[in-house]
């Protein structure tokens, strides 16, 4: 979530509209995937903003999706340095 900024004449900087719910953010993650395994279905997250606050007309939330790529060696799994994806999904 990000606030709207305006511009402080007293301190000469943009300050955030909304503080106390600029900058909150919340992280889920799926189950691993195997890329050669075929997918049964959507995959669906549920992310919750912490606190659940009120939105105001002064932030807007953006909703993004990540993909990042593993490979698994035994039992454990090592992220690729390179080649992970984002995407703004949607603006509200």
């Amino acid at each position: 979530m990000v606030s709207d900024f305006a511009f402080n004449a007293t301190t000469g900087i943009y300050e955030p509209l909304d503080s106390a719910l600029n900058e909150i953010s919340n992280v889920e993650y799926s189950e691993y995937m195997d890329l050669n395994a075929t997918i049964p279905g959507a995959i669906s997250l549920t992310s919750t903003l912490p606190g659940s606050p009120t939105l105001t007309a002064d932030v807007t939330v953006l909703n993004s999706i990540g993909i990042e790529f593993y490979q698994k060696v035994g039992a454990n799994y090592y992220l690729f340095s390179t080649g992970n994806a984002l995407k703004i999904q949607n603006v509200f």
